[in-house]
């Protein structure tokens, strides 16, 4: 009805509600998501236009591609129509990792006060528990959250003057082998934060400032 509504005022549908309106195993365990995990519940994220929908697609995305592929819309869309129904118990495989890895970030996210909002954090720290659960790594959740907050305040510090981490004395308090990190992390999340090669410059970087 959403839609309909909005195509008869003549609004044009976003990524998100577009790939809403396609068929397949992978759209419907996203929506799912979407709807049913506590995450969404929790989270300070506008559920307008789909956008709880967007953030589980690119969460999937990162699950199956692990920063091998852009994930930009077209990419989303091309996802949902490869996982067909003859890949249906890979798409029950990514919507464990998926789940798993949201409940971890939900209580994370409890413990830095719902801040989680932005989509591309989302995607970065998802992408992180996602990566230690593969590995079989403890996860302090408390600890997580203490290291995260201790990177988004440099994050924020330096974000309009990234050059400074390049310039001896000019960030002291960042070591400098973590200032080129952050530098590569600021640039790599301005722009196309969806192609692959920024993905993984900012889990190289997340990484070593999380370790």
């Amino acid at each position: 009805r959403n839609l309909f509504a909005r195509l008869q005022m003549g609004v044009s549908l976003n990524p998100a509600e577009l790939r809403n309106a396609m068929d397949g195993p992978l759209r419907y365990s996203i929506d799912s998501t979407a709807r049913l995990h506590t995450f969404f519940h929790t989270c300070k994220i506008s559920k307008d236009r789909y956008k709880h929908l967007d953030y589980a697609g690119h969460a999937y995305a990162i699950a199956a591609y692990q920063g091998d592929h852009d994930i930009k819309a077209p990419d989303l869309r091309h996802m949902i129509t490869e996982y067909g129904t003859d890949r249906g118990l890979e798409v029950l495989s990514l919507s464990k990792k998926v789940d798993d890895a949201l409940t971890v970030l939900e209580e994370m996210n409890g413990v830095l006060g719902h801040s989680i909002t932005q989509k591309w954090i989302f995607v970065d720290v998802s992408w992180l528990i996602m990566q230690y659960q593969n590995e079989g790594k403890p996860l302090d959740v408390s600890r997580l959250a203490r290291k995260f907050i201790a990177f988004e305040t440099l994050r924020r510090a330096y974000n309009s003057k990234p050059e400074k981490l390049l310039s001896d004395g000019d960030h002291p308090d960042v070591s400098d082998v973590l200032s080129k990190h952050l530098y590569d992390y600021i640039n790599a999340f301005r722009v196309q934060g969806g192609l692959k090669v920024n993905l993984k410059t900012r889990n190289k970087a997340l990484r070593m400032f999380m370790k």
